[in-house]
């Protein structure tokens, strides 16, 4: 795509931008794809020692690599990989020198602390970096703080290692019983082993790389299956997948709860699951920004954000120049109910890439199939999608969360107990309260036990469900999450809102990891009075009125509607060499005069 990134046009700005991000030590890194070179760009490290890395993307033969051209990983990452911390793990390497105390903990609780530096990891960190500017809407740079700098008590988005550690558990009827897994997985996994379960047939479409592959369960799959958490037996297959998405757990936190001899609280749901089943003892990794719109798409398409096109909580869609909300799909009920056809507008607006669904993926091999998706934003190719969902905000409090989670469970107890309806081949159902609760008071918090107490009570109720239909010894559950959550420090909060604004740079639309540059096209044309300049938005090529045209010894000129600005050059000895284009809302321009 043409735009995503940073061009001869927006290059200025964006090390503006860069240079006054990383003059903040709580700025861990700052991303671009350098279109005119075809690099991307990685500065960060430390504050006292910034370096640079730039990573070409290569196609071998046989497969597509990064490969790092300059610069060294280590320098700005210096640790990649997953790192298989418990929940033990975290509390040994915790620390608190401050000693800190936070509401809803006892002090000295050993669950109030950050990991140090040298316990930190950032896995994937070029991967997930990179294929984020492969979406049409990617953000012209993106940026990291350090973890724990992210404000609040508990945050999530960062490319550290308890953000990037969501849940991944499969259980039930077509499992590989009572085993943990200690070799790594990432989110994008998820989908593929869902439907592979469900033996859906391969296809071809664009693999993990890019490029063609003909073994692949949904056309643009970055993810592979784990056939190491299903039964070696081929003929052990599912009839049946639930596939619960638990918003902002980590996956260290339910780990524990769910496999430890003496948990400090009771969840039997939860753990007869992990008991049938397969745990992944450190989670899936997520992609970047670790963000619930983006994690939740991933988790429902087995693609990378850059790939299915939701790269971030908010976005802006450089077709419309407008900023699009992906939770609308579940928050703009009234609109929905008016005219259903404005939720799949949405719905396309959003989901951009060349990704498939789930729902989308089954239905290609088997048109009868059931799929049902609720309190979910993959929609797409579900046969049912509760346009009479109650909706709120992803702000929203602790009591309106439980209060979602609480219909969306009732509507899957209702649609499975109806025998009029068939039990869906598919069911996909998300719960949001985990996160809200996370935020809150931290991942170990007790709030985050409690709203799993309710939680494992819930999924009792989902079991019985299927158990009233005969169905539940060929049912397998998949849970997962979007993303992991990482209890904050508030002495080392970044405000990186601010650093922008006081960079004086112009943008689009600032995100809490992405920004989209405001930036002018100019073009210079000779005429008989003199020079016509023509000024328009660079991503959208929209006319852009009332710019300022200017140069040394020149009246300046304006543009009108058309953008266009005529100079007459009369009286000006030796005529001008440059003119600068200025815009109260878009990034200032020079441009030579031939």
């Amino acid at each position: 795509h043409p735009h995503p990134g940073v061009d001869a046009l927006e290059s200025d700005a964006y090390a503006t931008l860069r240079d006054h991000l990383l003059a903040d030590p709580g700025v861990h890194f700052v991303a671009t794809h350098d279109r005119t070179a075809d690099l991307y760009r990685i500065d960060g490290g430390p504050p006292d020692a910034r370096a640079t890395i730039t990573v070409q993307r290569v196609d071998h033969p046989d497969r597509t690599a990064y490969d790092i051209v300059d610069g060294a990983l280590e320098a700005v990452f210096p640790r990649t990989d997953p790192a298989q911390l418990t929940y033990e793990d975290l509390l040994a390497a915790q620390q608190n020198p401050a000693g800190v105390e936070l509401a809803g903990y006892p002090p000295g609780d050993p669950r109030v602390g950050w990991l140090p530096r040298e316990a930190q990891s950032w896995p994937d960190p070029i991967v997930r970096l990179t294929t984020l500017f492969d979406a049409a809407d990617a953000p012209d740079l993106i940026f990291g703080r350090w973890p724990h700098a992210q404000g609040g008590t508990g945050a999530h988005g960062g490319l550290g290692h308890l953000p990037s550690r969501a849940v991944f558990i499969v259980s039930g009827h077509g499992a590989r019983r009572g085993t943990v897994i200690d070799t790594p997985a990432r989110l994008v996994d998820a989908a593929p082993t869902a439907l592979a379960a469900l033996a859906v047939p391969t296809t071809d479409g664009l693999g993990p790389d890019g490029r063609y592959d003909d073994h692949l369960y949904l056309r643009r799959q970055d993810g592979a299956v784990r056939w190491d958490a299903l039964d070696p037996d081929p003929c052990v297959r599912p009839d049946h997948v639930i596939f619960i998405l638990f918003d902002g757990l980590l996956a260290p936190e339910i780990n524990h709860l769910a496999l430890a001899d003496d948990p400090p609280i009771e969840l039997p749901t939860f753990r007869a699951l992990a008991a049938d089943g397969a745990v992944f003892s450190a989670g899936a990794t997520v992609g970047y920004p670790s963000y619930s719109a983006p994690g939740h798409a991933t988790a429902g398409t087995g693609a990378w954000p850059g790939h299915h096109g939701v790269v971030s909580n908010t976005f802006y869609s450089r077709a419309d120049a407008t900023v699009v909300n992906p939770f609308a799909v579940l928050t703009d009920i009234a609109s929905f109910l008016s005219d259903p056809d404005n939720l799949w507008t949405l719905y396309d607006r959003m989901m951009t890439g060349d990704a498939e669904t789930m729902s989308q993926a089954l239905h290609r091999t088997r048109p009868d199939a059931y799929a049902a998706v609720l309190n979910e934003l993959t929609v797409g190719g579900a046969d049912y999608t509760p346009l009479d969902h109650f909706g709120v905000s992803s702000k929203a409090s602790l009591q309106e969360s439980r209060a979602v989670d609480t219909l969306g469970i009732s509507m899957v107890t209702r649609l499975v107990g109806d025998s009029r309806k068939p039990v869906p081949e598919l069911l996909q159902l998300s719960l949001i309260t985990t996160d809200g609760a996370g935020e809150q008071t931290g991942p170990h918090s007790d709030t985050v036990r409690e709203t799993l107490a309710i939680m494992d009570a819930q999924l009792a109720r989902i079991r019985d469900a299927y158990a009233r239909r005969g169905v539940l010894d060929r049912t397998m559950w998949i849970l997962v999450s979007d993303h992991g959550m990482e209890l904050q420090d508030p002495a080392q909060a970044t405000n990186t809102t601010a650093l922008i604004r006081r960079s004086g740079v112009r943008t689009r639309l600032v995100g809490p990891a992405s920004v989209w540059l405001a930036t002018m096209a100019v073009a210079v044309e000779r005429v008989d009075e003199g020079i016509e300049v023509t000024v328009t938005a660079h991503d959208t090529g929209a006319p852009i009125e009332g710019a300022t045209v200017s140069c040394d010894g020149c009246e300046d000129a304006i543009t009108g509607a058309d953008g266009i600005a005529v100079m007459a050059l009369d009286g000006i000895a030796g005529g001008i060499d440059s003119i600068e284009v200025t815009h109260p809302d878009f990034n200032p321009q020079r441009r030579s005069v031939d």
